[in-house]
């Protein structure tokens, strides 16, 4: 792959949580390597996210909520886009947000298409 700023690669993750956004906030804050921040969108309500680094941008929702809505599911998606050339670089982003997840109580972490 060359290296190209403007190409980026997403992929996207639900899962299930019993802590408010909120709390999830708080949770992710004290558990993992990354500084989260709360934000608010007309039209996706409030979500949190985080640069981990120079290239990379997670952004968590809670759905329903806003217009997001997954047919009456409630629960959590994140969305991961990056323009990290390297594969491993990748591996390890995504690895990383996965344990962070689980070890504040996240259950049944499914890749689903990546949303905007």
């Amino acid at each position: 792959m060359t290296s190209n700023p403007k190409t980026s690669l997403d992929w996207a993750y639900e899962f299930q949580c019993d802590l408010s956004l909120e709390a999830l906030l708080d949770a992710l804050e004290a558990n993992g390597p990354w500084s989260w921040t709360q934000r608010e969108s007309y039209v996706e309500g409030s979500y949190i996210n985080c640069r981990p680094d120079g290239h990379s941008r997670i952004k968590i929702n809670k759905f329903p909520q806003g217009f997001v809505d997954r047919d009456g599911q409630e629960g959590f998606s994140a969305l991961i886009r990056t323009s990290l050339d390297d594969a491993a670089a990748r591996q390890a982003l995504d690895r990383s947000l996965k344990e962070l997840v689980k070890a504040v109580g996240a259950t049944e972490l499914v890749a689903i298409e990546p949303y905007d």
